[in-house]
């Protein structure tokens, strides 16, 4: 399965993929304790980096052709019909398992294995669904035999892309140097 995303939410290309480089938790812990011990971490300790290579990728705008089903994940319809259609998988979980919007964005992802292969099931080429990161942006799962067309050509990422930059900002990431 592959990740599409809407070429009118182009900041989306760059939340998940960068969201691999964040400083994880316990990073943030060790240098807490050693701050609360009175110890210098170095900047490093919380900030994280680009690394050079994630410039050698391209970003290509691509669209769906016509005639296909996609499923929208970010709809409470959607939600309702998974909820039937899904009770008895859901039940297996435990009792008392709720399954709301948000189970569609969630870790683990039993959930949405699940919502996937029901979809795979009935013949659907794709999801669309929200960022976990910005519910207002979209991304699209595209599963075998989606039929994209390719609207322009690939490019480079570039170190001053403004919707790259703008990420970069947000998760205080550091840009490496590229030539």
């Amino acid at each position: 399965m592959a990740t599409l995303y809407s070429a009118l939410e182009r900041r989306a290309v760059f939340l998940e993929p960068l969201d691999q480089f964040h400083v994880d938790a316990a990073s943030v812990t060790a240098r807490d304790t050693v701050i609360f011990s009175g110890g210098d971490p170095g900047f490093d300790a919380i900030h994280s980096s680009i690394p050079t290579h994630y410039f050698t990728r391209h970003i290509v705008l691509l669209g769906v052709a016509r005639g296909q089903r996609w499923l929208d994940a970010r709809s409470p319809e959607t939600h309702r019909v998974l909820r039937l259609e899904l009770a008895f998988q859901l039940a297996q979980f435990g009792p008392g398992t709720r399954f709301v919007l948000g189970d569609l964005l969630a870790n683990p992802h039993q959930i949405t294995r699940l919502v996937a292969r029901w979809e795979i099931d009935h013949g659907f080429h794709g999801i669309a669904y929200a960022s976990c990161h910005d519910p207002s942006l979209s991304y699209w799962a595209i599963f075998e035999g989606a039929e994209l067309v390719r609207l322009e050509e690939p490019v480079a990422i570039s170190k001053s892309d403004p919707d790259l930059v703008a990420v970069a900002r947000l998760w205080e990431f550091h840009m490496p140097e590229v030539p």
